[in-house]
C-alpha cells in the first residue's frame, strides 16, 4: 500500500460558511449599535422630564397643584422628545395640608427602553429606566413678616 493513504475528499462551502458564521457573529453587535442611540435619547429624556417635572412642581403654593402641573410638564417633555413613559410627582406636605416647610418635590419618570429597534416594527422588547429628580422646597415661601 502506498505511504500515502487516500483521505475522502471534504465536501463543503468555505464562502458560505464563511457568510453564515460571520452572519451569527455580526448581526448582534450591528443590532446593538443600532438601538445604542435611541437608548441615550430616552434616557435623556427621562432625566430632562424629570428634572423639570420637579422645577415646575415647586413653582406652585398648592402641592396638589404642584403635583398636577409637574407632571403635564414632564409628559409634554416626554412628547416632545417622541418618547413613551410615565411622571409621578410627589410634594411634600405638613399635617395642615401645606408645603413643607424642609421639603422637597420629588419628579419619577419612567421610559420604556426597547431590546431591538426594526425600522417597520418600531421597537421590540426592552426594559423599563426610571429617573428621578429631587426639588427643595422654598422654606420662606408662604411666611409674612409676621411669623
Amino acid at each position: 500500500m502506498n505511504a500515502i493513504a487516500r483521505r475522502p475528499r471534504e465536501r463543503g462551502s468555505a464562502t458560505l460558511e464563511l457568510v453564515a458564521g460571520l452572519a451569527v457573529l455580526v448581526l448582534p453587535v450591528v443590532a446593538l449599535i443600532a438601538v445604542l442611540p435611541s437608548w441615550a435619547e430616552a434616557a435623556t429624556a427621562a432625566e430632562a422630564a424629570a428634572a423639570e417635572a420637579g422645577r415646575v412642581a415647586t413653582a406652585e403654593p398648592d402641592p396638589a397643584a404642584g403635583e398636577a402641573a409637574g407632571a403635564d410638564a414632564g409628559e409634554r417633555v416626554l412628547r416632545n422628545r417622541n418618547v413613551e413613559g410615565s411622571v409621578r410627582v410627589a410634594v411634600d406636605t405638613d399635617a395642615d395640608g401645606a408645603p413643607a416647610r424642609r421639603g422637597v418635590a420629588t419628579a419619577e419618570v419612567t421610559v420604556r427602553l426597547p431590546a431591538l429597534q426594526l425600522p417597520t416594527l418600531g421597537g421590540v422588547g426592552g426594559m423599563d429606566v426610571t429617573r428621578e429628580h429631587h426639588e427643595p422646597l422654598d422654606r420662606w415661601r408662604g411666611f409674612g413678616p409676621d411669623g
